[in-house]
């Protein structure tokens, strides 16, 4: 178990989930278009890209692993919605 800090929550998950699977966890729901349990994944729609503390530019959160220690997710922000 690795401990990861979304906006507000410190969480608790298991090493090597995503940050979309992080924030599930947390409560917090980020939108998603080819990204869903029930379809066959495409990856390709860029809806979910939020913005990693420390990282020079936003992430599809689907293709971010999550990493021990504490990082913060900027879900609200102006920047991550230009993408």
């Amino acid at each position: 178990m690795i401990e990861v800090f979304v906006n507000v929550y410190f969480v608790k998950v298991l090493k090597g989930m995503t940050v979309l699977q992080d924030c599930e966890i947390a409560g917090v729901d980020i939108p998603r278009f080819c990204c869903h349990s029930c379809l066959s994944i495409a990856r390709n729609c860029c809806i979910c890209v939020i913005e990693v503390e420390k990282t020079p530019k936003p992430f599809a959160s689907y293709a971010m692993p999550s990493l021990p220690g504490l990082f913060s997710l900027l879900l609200s922000s102006h920047s991550s919605r230009r993408y």
